[in-house]
């Protein structure tokens, strides 16, 4: 019994913190071939967090806007092939803002990690949310 209850211990230990993490979703955002801009809307509760999966090309421009009723409410940005909670963000919203504009230097799918700083998230706070996110690609420059 007491090796079986070492086992259960050391593959909770071991497993990513990616899939102890059960209050995220990710959902998928995609642009029409003619459209450069999109928005969602939703609300999250306490830990939730949701995740934003967008390609990018390299040189794109990207504008991402948070607009929200709760100030705790933020987001991150993880570059292709980093995962929440496993690595780190190439932008930090609750230090950088609920806005981000700049040029993506690799191509591939960037996650937008949408959340609630953790003393709101204890609390038990809703944030009702817009995320706004436009694309430029280099040749439309």
């Amino acid at each position: 019994m007491t090796r079986v209850i070492l086992c259960v211990a050391a593959l909770v230990v071991l497993m990513p913190k990616s899939l102890l993490a059960q209050n995220a979703r990710t959902e998928r955002i995609d642009f029409t071939p003619e459209a450069t801009s999109t928005s969602v809307s939703s609300a999250i509760n306490g830990y939730e967090t949701v995740n934003y999966a967008l390609k990018a090309t390299t040189g794109q421009s990207v504008s991402i806007v948070l607009q929200s009723d709760n100030l705790g409410n933020h987001f991150n940005i993880f570059a292709p092939g980093k995962l929440p909670g496993e690595d780190s963000a190439m932008f930090i919203g609750s230090t950088e803002g609920n806005r981000f504009e700049g040029t993506l230097l690799t191509e591939g799918e960037y996650m937008v990690q949408v959340y609630i700083i953790r003393s709101a998230a204890r609390r038990g706070e809703t944030a009702r949310y817009t995320l706004e996110l436009s694309t430029v690609s280099d040749d439309k420059r």
